[in-house]
């Protein structure tokens, strides 16, 4: 890839940026976040996409929806979880259980795609 290392560190800011506009709120786990983090997952992609394609005749759309596709559902995941959390049902072991198979699902999920090179 050329010229990664640019996508690489204005991802990580972005990210250290809105963590420290975190601190100092109270309450709650802030339910923007998990759009915000596919947001940023987005925008890694879309960054990565373009230095790994270079300037070509067609879209990518294979690549395009895959992300569209991990983003919203994983931020759609984590608003479910966080919704039943924060419902009238009490959080107990099998939530935990459940919120516990998400996350490595999630992180299985990236590292497979990272370890083919594509998403």
């Amino acid at each position: 890839m050329r010229r990664a290392s640019p996508v690489l560190w204005s991802i990580a800011l972005l990210g250290l940026a809105y963590g420290l506009a975190l601190i100092g709120r109270g309450g709650a786990i802030d339910g923007w976040s998990l759009l915000v983090a596919g947001w940023l997952f987005l925008y890694a992609e879309s960054a990565y996409l373009a230095l790994e394609t270079g300037p070509q005749s067609f879209w990518p759309w294979r690549h395009v929806l895959t992300a569209l596709a991990t983003a919203g559902g994983s931020s759609l995941a984590g608003i479910v979880l966080l919704a039943l959390n924060q419902s009238l049902i009490a959080s107990g072991p099998l939530l935990m259980a459940a919120g516990v198979i998400a996350a490595v699902c999630l992180l299985a999920l990236v590292a497979a795609a990272s370890s083919r090179g594509t998403v």
